[in-house]
């Protein structure tokens, strides 16, 4: 674990507070699913357990969890990388306004006219995502 977060710290700046961050890391590595919460089916209007398709169902996945959600909120790390949720939380945030929000579609026109904004955060997950898997 400290060859993750020396390699975290490495990559996203040294202003990281170490020991808050392995703290914060093995609460989350300390979760049921790590950095998963439960499956859902997503769909355009809200979320339903994984086994129900909701209305206008677009994908089943596990979103991240709040331990997981401290390292994206306090240190810029995003753990528990997952391709349809991050695809959709960018939607949530630069299109819709909300990056936690999860009633609505997916508007891919609108998040490539704001890929401007939403790059710098696609980027901080890719890297997570390169750190996460290697």
């Amino acid at each position: 674990m400290t060859k993750i977060i020396l390699l975290f710290t490495f990559i996203f700046g040294s202003q990281i507070a170490n020991a808050d961050l392995q703290s914060d890391f093995k609460t989350m590595l300390e979760q049921t699913k790590g950095p998963f919460g439960s499956n859902v089916s997503q769909g355009s209007q809200g979320q339903a357990s994984y086994d129900a398709f909701p209305k206008g169902h677009l994908f089943t996945s596990a979103f991240r969890n709040n331990a997981a959600r401290v390292l994206v909120d306090q240190y810029g790390i995003y753990t528990g990388n997952l391709f349809t949720t991050n695809y959709y939380e960018l939607n949530s945030e630069f299109v819709y306004g909300d990056a936690l929000s999860t009633n609505h579609g997916i508007d891919n026109g609108a998040l490539m006219a704001a890929s401007s904004s939403a790059m710098p955060r696609a980027v901080q997950m890719i890297k997570s995502w390169v750190l996460e898997r290697y």
